[in-house]
């Protein structure tokens, strides 16, 4: 949906343009089928692990806002040749069942730990989620402490941020309303059964299927993101990202103690011309906001990289090379095995 990329668009930048021309790459094939579905009482999530157990521990993947594990087919394959590299869909998204509303960050953790328990995966843990794809990840870190190892954020949402920027660049504010008014204009359409493929198309209701997917996978993914439980599920999560997310991750936060957490900053975030006059203000504040999420660990840090929003998609080689490095860390200071 639409909606699902109007509080990442209006805090940095839109997801990468998919090309149609793009050559098809047969390894993304893959995602046309489910996985591993791992029933978590009543229900079954879509879990997708890749790599040898390697003694050390097992990489978790967190997607952004309705976006499903195909966003880390290009990173999942590089993490997989350090660690055992999972990721999954969540509830309503991909091959995975719908879950109970609404889908605000506490559900989605208690999905994560539910999937954790039962599909028996080995901590400790090392957590990377992207944008919205924090919130979860924080609360299970929150919850969970012995289970992880370290957390790597890729340009992580962090709450209050549309307030903060908007402050700087009041166009921000304006982009995020309309694009909330558009998205209420896909959803009404929607439910009324008068949103077709071509209109859903046209008004951006939902992305466009990833270049390089061939017409196989982008029929599954088509057929995923315009089914009810797909559409319905999209808007949930949007819903509860913009109403209850923020007061939920308030009332959880705590100290992560001496965790191993690194944020990726995407420098290249507000390159618009239409941000050309405040791009180095809104940057400069983004670098501050992810500051704070540092700062709950005494070993927190940020670092620029080279990328957008998407860092996962925009530069996934970072990713690997900032994974391979927490690894060797915690192998050198605390013992755990690579």
């Amino acid at each position: 949906m639409r909606l699902a990329a109007a509080l990442s668009l209006a805090i940095s930048a839109a997801a990468p343009a998919s090309s149609a021309s793009a050559d098809v790459r047969i390894e993304y094939d893959r995602y046309a089928q489910a996985a591993q579905l791992v029933d978590i009482g009543g229900r079954k999530l879509n879990l997708r692990c890749e790599g040898e157990d390697r003694g050390g521990p097992t990489i978790l993947l967190e997607s952004g806002l309705a976006f499903s594990s195909i966003g880390w087919r290009d990173t999942q394959p590089l993490l997989a040749r350090l660690a055992r590299t999972c990721a999954y869909d969540r509830a309503g998204l991909g091959f995975s069942d719908p879950g109970p509303m609404p889908r605000d960050a506490a559900a989605l953790a208690r999905d994560l730990e539910a999937l954790v328990d039962t599909a028996d995966l080995k901590p400790p843990f090392v957590l990377i989620g992207n944008s919205m794809g924090s919130q979860p990840l924080r609360l299970f870190a929150f919850d969970r402490p012995d289970a992880v190892a370290g957390m790597i954020l890729l340009d992580p949402y962090v709450e209050g941020s549309l307030a903060t920027l908007s402050a700087i660049d009041p166009a921000l504010a304006k982009e995020a309303e309309a694009l909330r008014a558009q998205d209420e204009a896909c959803i009404t359409a929607y439910r009324a059964g008068v949103l077709t493929q071509v209109l859903t198309e046209s008004k951006g209701c939902i992305g466009t299927p990833p270049p390089g997917t061939s017409p196989r996978v982008q029929s599954v993914l088509q057929g995923q993101r315009m089914s009810r439980t797909g559409f319905e599920t999209a808007y949930a999560e949007t819903m509860a990202f913009e109403r209850s997310n923020d007061a939920i991750i308030a009332r959880e936060t705590r100290s992560l103690g001496a965790l191993p957490l690194i944020i990726l900053s995407a420098q290249n975030n507000h390159s618009e011309d239409k941000y050309a006059a405040t791009r180095a203000a809104l940057l400069s504040a983004q670098y501050g906001l992810h500051g704070r999420l540092a700062a709950l660990s005494s070993l927190g840090e940020v670092r620029w990289v080279d990328a957008s929003h998407v860092v996962q998609t925009s530069n996934p080689q970072v990713v690997a090379e900032t994974v391979a490095e927490m690894l060797q860390t915690l192998t050198a200071t605390q013992g755990i095995s690579e």
